[in-house]
């Protein structure tokens, strides 16, 4: 793991290892946000330069976990830039993004990972990005705190009602959306 002790003093080896260790997760990170994959090391590349042009700034926390979050706000500013532009451009009518396509493969594999993608999409945003940042890009709920400004029993909260939901939407595809009052129990549960 990096040092931020090293970084803010300016050593450019720790921050060459901070970035072979952040660039492939923290751009699968980004690419959940922005779509492409063009963009999101746009923006993880976005972010490492601000770290470090900013390094003196981050005096605690990991260092991961401040990159995170610089490219979560990139990625975001950026998403708002193109609604922005889009609206603008058809003049406020409706906008729906295509969905992405995957490769041919075997027909029960790709069934399972389109039901396994549908639950996750099916989680509400803020629990699927703690569930992906935790399950898929392997960051520890004390630097998803970090990140998204929750404490780390929140961050824990949140990864628990995933997993409920998960399992109940894959139990039972039909019947996907809690109803509105256990989606209230799950957000008083989670502390926010």
């Amino acid at each position: 793991m990096a040092d931020l002790d090293r970084i803010r003093a300016g050593d450019e080896g720790a921050l060459a290892d901070l970035v072979a260790e952040v660039w492939k997760p923290l751009v699968l990170y980004l690419r959940g946000i922005l779509g492409g994959e063009d963009s999101a090391e746009d923006a993880a590349q976005e972010a490492l330069i601000r770290f470090w042009e900013h390094r003196g700034r981050w005096t605690s926390g990991s260092a991961r976990a401040v990159v995170f979050r610089i490219g979560r706000n990139v990625a975001l500013d950026l998403n708002r830039q193109v609604r922005a532009r889009t609206r603008r451009a058809v003049d406020g009518g409706d906008l729906v993004a295509p969905a992405p396509s995957g490769p041919e493969q075997d027909a029960a594999a790709s069934e399972l990972r389109l039901l396994l993608a549908e639950a996750i999409e099916s989680l509400p945003p803020r629990r699927r990005e703690v569930f992906e940042l935790v399950r898929f890009r392997g960051l520890a709920y004390r630097e998803v705190g970090e990140i998204l400004g929750l404490s780390t029993q929140t961050v824990a909260n949140h990864l628990t009602l995933a997993h409920k939901d998960l399992r109940r939407f894959l139990k039972d595809p039909s019947g996907r959306a809690a109803t509105e009052g256990e989606a209230a129990e799950d957000r008083r549960s989670s502390g926010g």
